[in-house]
């Protein structure tokens, strides 16, 4: 006994070993190339300082997610100051829990080797991702925190969840609601369908066992309750009905039926992309059987064989279907095959509860699979890393590697009647490889961003392009040529030039982008620009081909467009001005009348 604990601890350090040289590379291979200069980071760096500024979520700020992510980065301003490495250092405090909560997550179902290339899978393809030249899907400097605070969350109360079910011990049902409750405050249009399935899956094992029945069943939804009056209590206090009202629940009616979010769901073409999730798995499922089909026949064809012998064979054969399969499980195709594998887990679970079949493995096999579904519902029939996936995967991705990992060798080995196959080395070779094809993709954007730019709030790198010049350009010139104290507007996005300019936008409004302009209103938002007398508007080139529509002032946000020109003069025009649909550009303009 001594001995096996001995073990397990050498292995379990190595395994910290191992994960934290890994991440200590990525971190100094990706150092300072996190987010983007203009797109969706600036809102992570303006929030949390106009909170410290005294200013009122949702009353005075427009945010579209709950209030723990910018009163969590305030916090981090206070205490490391208002630069971007402060934002950096929250990103890796909360990568290195996520990690921990895969990994304990993971062990529930699978052994230590497989638990690590779950966890090193999720770092590698998930959390230092980078797989469209706008570099904001990562975990370090993110396009909201509050997305990568709830994935973290959602995690840790799945894992407490999980050891609830298996081991009923109810201080672990107190973990899960009091981390649910935190995961409400973050995001709770994504945490309401993540609670369902939990409940689900609660209700089911207070149906199908001896335990408390109703003091589980009330636990199971405290969170939800004391979410919703934490909420009422914080508008209340903050008079802050009307502003939470426009920044999320007309928001999220607004997306609703959105081609921006049709797309991304893959709802746009269901029979191409259920195709593509049958060809995914096809294809894994047949390189699994076909290595360990492989070492089966070795090990029966040669009783003499060396363990190391064998596992240099399979390996090598593990490279050669890596090889051969490479080109089509790209990081686009890799896991579209979850949602069949999450579908099939929960209808097996069902089945086997309703014949009364390990109930307790069963209800937590159905839970993990019901609140990744839950949490990949944005995107269930696209299942990428790309775009959203980098946060919305990792429930899933455990679920992905338990079936790769486990459930398909299990099943081979009833199929074949063998009980002592060792695939560990062939199968995770080929997921390793794949992990690796992932994050070779990612190396090389990171490798476009060797442009420094040194700024009073830190050092930020981009690629050499001329949106990035230009705003570089914009910051020089705005920070020479404008007091301090004058008022600037950024439009249609890049609140990032007032953060690191120091120049305030007097308004609640900082983002201007079709869905913004939707949600909001023109009048509503012209009425903010004059009623806070804005001194000088740049307005600079976005790209917004993504939600449909052409450059902010000609293709949307005509009014806006137009009444600007009508009461503010232009001062320097860069390029070939912002609307331009080809060549990016910008103008600063000053209010009429202004000295």
């Amino acid at each position: 006994m001594k001995e096996n604990k001995a073990t397990s601890l050498s292995v379990r350090s190595l395994i910290l070993i191992v994960v934290s040289l890994c991440l200590f590379y990525l971190l100094k291979t990706t150092w300072l190339k996190w987010g983007n200069i203009i797109i969706d980071t600036s809102r992570e760096y303006w929030v949390p300082l106009q909170l410290l500024n005294g200013k009122v979520l949702y009353k005075d700020i427009f945010y579209n997610y709950g209030p723990l992510a910018p009163y969590i980065l305030a916090g981090y301003y206070s205490l490391f100051g208002i630069k971007t490495f402060t934002l950096a250092l929250c990103g890796i405090t909360t990568l290195i829990f996520m990690l921990l909560g895969i990994y304990k997550t993971a062990r529930i179902f699978l052994e230590e080797i497989s638990s690590t290339i779950t966890t090193l899978s999720f770092l590698f393809v998930c959390a230092f991702g980078f797989y469209c030249t706008s570099g904001i899907f990562n975990f370090i400097i993110p396009y909201s925190f509050a997305s990568i605070f709830f994935s973290t969350l959602t995690i840790w109360s799945s894992y407490y969840f999980l050891k609830f079910i298996l081991d009923k011990k109810y201080s672990d049902l107190i973990r899960w609601c009091l981390i649910l409750y935190t995961t409400f405050i973050c995001r709770f249009d994504l945490t309401t369908p993540v609670w369902i399935a939990f409940l689900i899956s609660g209700m089911l094992l207070v149906a199908k066992t001896k335990i408390n029945k109703p003091l589980i069943t009330i636990t199971l939804f405290i969170p939800a309750i004391a979410a919703f009056f934490s909420y009422y209590v914080f508008l209340y206090a903050t008079s802050s009905f009307e502003g939470f009202n426009e920044s999320i629940i007309t928001a999220i009616k607004q997306n609703i039926g959105d081609p921006h979010s049709i797309y991304w769901s893959g709802i746009n073409n269901i029979s191409l992309n259920i195709l593509a999730a049958a060809i995914s798995l096809l294809i894994q499922v047949s390189v699994v059987f076909v290595l360990l089909y492989l070492i089966k026949r070795l090990k029966d064809s040669t009783s003499n064989i060396s363990e190391t012998f064998l596992a240099s064979l399979t390996i090598l054969a593990s490279v050669t279907a890596y090889l051969c399969t490479k080109n089509i499980l790209s990081t686009d195709m890799q896991f579209r095959s979850i949602i069949i594998i999450l579908a099939g887990n929960i209808l097996i679970a069902i089945i086997s509860i309703l014949k009364n079949k390990s109930i307790p493995e069963n209800i937590a096999s159905l839970g993990l699979s019901a609140v990744a579904l839950a949490c990949v519902s944005r995107i269930f029939l696209a299942i990428t890393p790309h775009q959203y996936g980098f946060y919305l995967m990792p429930a899933a991705l455990i679920a992905y590697y338990i079936f790769y990992l486990k459930t398909i060798p299990l099943l081979f080995q009833r199929l074949s009647g063998s009980s002592s196959i060792e695939p560990q080395p062939a199968i995770t070779t080929f997921f390793v490889l794949l992990t690796l094809q992932a994050w070779s993709m990612s190396s090389n954007l990171y490798n476009t961003k060797n442009i420094q730019f040194e700024t009073s709030r830190g050092i930020i790198m981009e690629s050499a392009n001329i949106e990035a010049a230009l705003v570089a350009q914009l910051l020089i010139d705005i920070d020479k040529n404008t007091a301090p104290t004058d008022s600037l507007l950024v439009m249609p996005e890049g609140v990032s030039v007032n953060f690191f300019t120091k120049r305030n936008n007097p308004t609640k409004y900082y983002t201007f982008l079709p869905p913004d302009i939707r949600t909001v209103g023109e009048e509503k938002i012209i009425n903010a620009i004059d009623s806070a007398k804005v001194k000088y508007i740049a307005v600079i080139y976005r790209n917004t081909l993504e939600y449909g529509f052409g450059q902010f002032g000609t293709g949307y946000a005509l009014k806006i467009a137009d009444w600007i020109k009508n009461h503010y003069e232009p001062l320097k025009q860069y390029g070939a001005g912002p609307f331009d649909p080809q060549y990016p550009g910008a103008i600063i303009y000053k209010l009429k009348g202004s000295d």
